[in-house]
């Protein structure tokens, strides 16, 4: 074999392990990011937890002074497809969801909640 073929298939498989290992710390960073119990958005911060109620997704809205806030539109998104709610005079809502995994939580039609994997990781849940 030729030097230059050799240089070349050397440099194309080291391209290929680089290209990989790239690939590999982004998919990583992506999942701990997926897995982390907050999210912190432009419109709000979502703190996850685990309830008791399968299929319950139950949500609390509260404005910047921690006053509960009433009539704010929620809709919680699965891959199912997902269910609607608003917040009652205590800031309270219960959205009862087709399956566990939660992807998406829009709060008065913004995103506040982004888990696009959520299906696939199996978390968040209720």
């Amino acid at each position: 074999m030729k030097p230059t073929l050799k240089m070349v298939l050397f440099l194309g498989v080291a391209g290929l392990i680089v290209v990989g290992l790239l690939w590999w710390r982004a998919r990583t960073t992506d999942r701990a990011v997926q897995l982390q119990d907050y999210e912190n958005s432009p419109s709000a911060f979502v703190v996850l937890s685990k309830g008791s109620s399968p299929f319950l997704v139950e949500v609390r809205v509260i404005d910047q002074d921690g006053n509960p806030v009433v009539g704010a539109n929620i809709d919680v998104r699965n891959n199912s497809g997902g269910n609607v709610g608003t917040t009652g005079t205590n800031g309270h809502a219960n959205i009862k969801v087709g399956e566990r995994e939660i992807e998406q939580i829009l709060l008065a039609g913004k995103p506040v909640l982004n888990r696009p994997n959520a299906y696939a990781l199996g978390y968040p849940s209720v």
